[in-house]
């Protein structure tokens, strides 16, 4: 009787550890089916492997009759099948925690619920301060391009610091409050560091960051709310990325920090990508080029890259009113975080058609091997350059293609954790995961290989009024209108499912 309730025992052991199995198996499945990047074919095979790997298992731990079992049955048989089954378990329990961090990735980069805003508190260079506690009495400025929720977090902090109300005064906008603070009329400054940009060539002004000096950082969560106020036109109907033609807004973020915040747009790159033709469309546009600011509501024009302090979405609307085509989606980069993603793929293969430094890496005519962080510096690299932000815009482009190149099959199934991993905290799309999801199945599938093209518009240099600096005035690039029609027309063309050759690229004076 002793020996039947063991026998029984085991048999209950083996039930349940196949039954785990089973719908640990079942949960993996159901992860890799809702990525809807493994193809069809392969996932097929996945659910076969599973089914015999299962079949397998219920054979070596299959219940018998004890009369059976204590004549036949050998121990060995069942152990290593117990044995067997807590394995696979494990590795099938491993590869469900893998997928679905690869789950929450996307989860996290395809639907941004909230951005980060970045608030430094500022003092006048030559103030006795030394910490934020040391000024506890102190009186401060703040602009009101800071949206409420996030002024109201940034006083709690404060408050929280020093233990009663902190005195702040609303100033409007940025210049105003970094004059309050230059003037002595504020003690202190509370700014977006996004902000800091509009400073950059205002006159008057270009020296102001060398009068100023930051004692605190605070790093607070807001909404994300779209902009109801932005004429952006008619979208068209959802496509299937994988059939039509579609066009993507690229807009980076040149800050210096691992983190994703809202801020200038400093690289704004239109890509159409044709996926029955394989062809891609790369088109930059001058961060300085001289645009229609939405935000302003009354046609104020700005810098491109201002544009982007008033969100993503403002930005969207100013590539639309300045080329007049609708938008499909939208990717947002931090280029401090690009240098992971260039090392996640193994570096990139650039080719430069002009010797040059960039800080301390030598990029030298022809082709060029590059690691994240060398990537960056080529990416960033402007002032020695002899067309500046226009040649800058080109070889971000080229360095786009070349990630294109490298994200071969091979390197895409081999490097897909780091790569997705790269991805977080510095990236954010509109598109939607179940999109992402079908591209790469197409990438995995057809592994097409792409004929990437370039365009870049160009301008005149100038100096003009930008709303964002509240009218002062600053340097801008006002577009070639020729230039620019042409570039409506190779989006146009593209977009309709045209191949576009290298003549189409010449620019048409």
């Amino acid at each position: 009787m002793n020996k039947d309730n063991k026998i029984r025992n085991w048999n209950r052991i083996s039930l349940l550890i196949l039954a785990l199995l089973v719908a640990v198996q079942g949960l993996l499945l159901y992860q890799v089916w809702s990525l809807h990047m493994l193809p069809t074919q392969y996932f097929l095979l996945l659910c076969a492997a599973c089914l015999v790997i299962t079949g397998l298992l219920g054979l070596l731990l299959r219940q018998r009759k004890l009369g059976e079992w204590q004549k036949k049955a050998s121990w060995g048989k069942q152990i290593i099948g117990i044995m067997l089954s807590i394995v696979i378990l494990a590795g099938c329990l491993v590869g469900s925690g893998a997928v679905g961090r690869v789950l929450g990735t996307i989860g996290a980069i395809t639907a941004p619920q909230k951005v980060n805003v970045v608030l430094e508190v500022y003092v006048r260079s030559d103030d006795p301060a030394e910490c934020i506690e040391d000024t506890d009495s102190y009186s401060y400025a703040m602009s009101d391009d800071i949206p409420q929720e996030v002024s109201a977090k940034m006083c709690s902090e404060l408050e929280a610091h020093f233990g009663h109300p902190v005195q702040i005064r609303t100033y409007p906008g940025s210049v105003a409050a970094v004059d309050a603070l230059l003037t002595g009329e504020a003690d202190a400054l509370i700014l977006d560091t996004a902000y800091l940009m509009v400073f950059e060539d205002m006159e008057g002004y270009g020296d102001v960051e060398s009068r100023i000096r930051v004692l605190h950082e605070y790093v607070v969560e807001k909404e994300v709310v779209q902009n109801n106020w932005l004429p952006l036109p008619q979208k068209p109907e959802k496509v299937d990325v994988t059939e039509k033609p579609f066009l993507v807004y690229i807009s980076g973020n040149d800050a210096r920090r691992e983190l994703l915040a809202d801020g200038g747009s400093d690289v704004n790159i239109l890509v159409v990508v044709n996926p029955e033709d394989h062809q891609i469309l790369l088109l930059n546009t001058p961060r300085d080029y001289y645009v229609v600011n939405p935000a302003s509501g009354d046609g104020s024009r700005d810098k491109l890259s201002h544009c982007g302090l008033h969100g993503i979405d403002n930005c969207v609307g100013a590539m639309e009113e300045l080329y007049g085509i609708p938008i499909d989606y939208y990717a947002r980069i931090n280029f401090s975080g690009f240098r992971t993603l260039i090392d996640a793929i193994g570096g990139v293969t650039v080719y430069s058609d002009k010797a040059f430094t960039a800080g301390d890496v030598n990029i030298r005519y022809g082709e060029n091997h590059l690691n994240g962080d060398q990537a960056l510096k080529f990416a960033r690299e402007r002032k020695n350059l002899r067309g500046g932000d226009n040649d800058r815009g080109k070889n971000q482009m080229k360095l786009i293609s070349a990630m294109i190149d490298q994200l071969s099959v091979g390197n895409l199934i081999s490097n897909y954790s780091e790569i997705l991993k790269s991805l977080e905290g510095m990236f954010a799309t509109s598109m939607s995961a179940e999109d992402i999801g079908k591209l790469v199945q197409f990438q995995l599938t057809e592994a097409p290989s792409w004929d990437v093209k370039s365009f870049a518009v160009t301008g005149d240099n100038g100096n003009d009024t930008c709303w964002a600096k509240g009218g002062g005035k600053g340097y801008v690039m006002y577009p070639h209108d020729y230039m620019v029609e042409q570039a409506k027309d190779l989006l146009t063309r593209a977009l309709a499912g045209e191949v576009l050759t290298d003549e189409d690229l010449l620019v048409n004076q």
